[in-house]
């Protein structure tokens, strides 16, 4: 299950209209916070043919909830949609999505117009959201069952180095363009390259790539060693299983290493040349 509780009002309602967008193949419009006449999202600020009410009620039960949903049969009265939705971040019953229908069921095709918690999650599951996930990043970021992989080191291969601090890392990271270029390149090319100066972002990006994958079922490996034969090994996955290979500065380290024999190298030939000029030119 995602952590609904990590979004804000303003949040799960971005999340309802990503989904609804999907699932009914039309653009949709959300409201700022105000007076919004019972009307959170919309398919047309003027004909109102979709209206979409979202409620935020994670913490509270169907009995605190309901009086607040009956408040607005007059609303929606008034609105007169032709297709009306109601978002729901609360784990309803049958009986309890029942009950909401029979107040609205003049505006609704049927029961599957009230989006539950147990619908959204199941929705985000399936292959044609996986860009509405990717959008509401704070859902796989903060997700119970990816921490608990985490700790369980179920989908995570010797990774305790890079995450170490995910605690802190994951409250301070903000989604960028960059992070989307890097996610891009990595979904279509199936390998990314991060270079820069420290202090860039490059490991916090990395993390943040992994818990996304991770989300997504694969396994991640991690390799932070700079002698070939380590990387070898981490490169050998089963090609069967759904994995992402992170390379911490291998490369990197080992070029200076290369860079630093050469260096030694090229100096003792130095000498060498050198002697061998001065046995050359000698007098005796």
């Amino acid at each position: 299950m995602y952590n609904y509780a990590n979004l804000t009002d303003n949040e799960f309602e971005e999340l309802c209209k990503d989904i609804l967008e999907v699932s009914l193949g039309t653009q949709l419009h959300t409201y700022t916070k105000g007076r919004d006449q019972g009307i959170d999202i919309c398919d047309n600020p003027y004909t109102k043919g979709i209206v979409v009410q979202v409620k935020h009620y994670l913490s509270q039960n169907f009995s605190q909830c309901s009086a607040k949903i009956k408040a607005e049969i007059e609303k929606v009265n008034k609105l007169n949609p032709q297709r009306y939705y109601l978002c729901i971040s609360a784990r309803l019953t049958p009986g309890n999505v029942k009950t909401i229908y029979s107040w609205f069921e003049e505006y609704m095709e049927d029961t599957s117009s009230i989006i539950t918690l147990q619908d959204i999650d199941s929705l985000l599951s399936k292959p044609e959201y996986e860009q509405v996930l990717h959008k509401n990043y704070k859902l796989w970021l903060e997700s119970v069952d990816i921490l608990n992989q985490i700790m369980n080191r179920n989908l995570f291969v010797d990774c305790e180095a890079l995450f170490f601090d995910i605690e802190d890392a994951k409250k301070e990271f903000v989604k960028t363009t960059c992070y989307d270029k890097a996610n891009d390149i990595l979904d279509k090319k199936g390998m990314l390259l991060l270079l820069g100066a420290p202090g860039v972002g490059k490991t916090m990006t990395t993390k943040m790539l992994a818990l996304e994958y991770a989300a997504k079922d694969y396994t991640i490996r991690y390799n932070s060693g700079n002698h070939l034969r380590d990387i070898k090994r981490s490169l050998s996955a089963d090609l069967q299983k759904k994995e992402l290979v992170i390379l911490d500065d291998c490369f990197g380290q080992r070029y200076f290493e290369m860079k630093e024999e050469q260096r030694r190298k090229n100096a003792q030939e130095s000498w060498l040349v050198w002697l061998k000029t001065i046995e050359s030119k000698s007098i005796f």
